[in-house]
């Protein structure tokens, strides 16, 4: 399997379990208060949400690539992963609000896409956190190892071998 759709079904199965984890809690909310609303509805309508917050991920994984968490000091890795949240998360709800004003008949006022807001870059500060610290240090792993294990570079030439233990 390519390396791009492995990404791309890890962050499908990752929004989507955040999106039955938002729809769970909210009905679990809504059931609390006395409020009665139907899963299924509320389940897509959250889907279609949480799908357009997934349609950035590859900005994240852009600014993880771009600012590493171990090769520049760390002041300006938390900025720059700061501005970058600031960035993605505007224009994520932005269209979000679009999105659900236009298509879902949903009325989402300003305060309520600021509220929407803060959850987002919460769930953006949690992906980027997995991404930074898991994803792209495995990435680059797995890519040194392999190399140690398979054959001959593009170019012909044998690879370094491993640093060998001193004893």
């Amino acid at each position: 399997m390519p390396v791009a759709t492995r990404w791309f079904l890890i962050g499908l199965a990752g929004w989507t379990a955040f999106a039955g984890l938002v729809s769970a809690w909210g009905y679990v909310e809504h059931e609390y208060e006395g409020v009665q609303i139907a899963w299924l509805p509320y389940l897509g309508v959250n889907l279609v949400q949480i799908y357009i917050l997934g349609l950035f991920t590859p900005a994240l994984l852009l600014v993880a690539r771009a600012f590493p968490p171990t090769r520049r000091p760390t002041v300006l890795t938390l900025g720059a992963y700061f501005a970058a949240l600031l960035a993605i998360c505007a224009f994520a709800e932005l269209l979000v609000v679009v999105v659900s004003n236009t298509f879902l008949g949903k009325h989402y006022t300003f305060k309520m896409a600021l509220g929407g807001g803060f959850e987002d870059f919460l769930a953006y500060m949690v992906a980027l956190a997995l991404i930074a610290t898991a994803a792209i240090p495995a990435k680059t792993f797995l890519v040194k190892s392999r190399a140690y294990c398979s054959g001959p570079r593009h170019d012909g030439r044998p690879w370094p071998s491993p640093a060998k233990p001193a004893t």
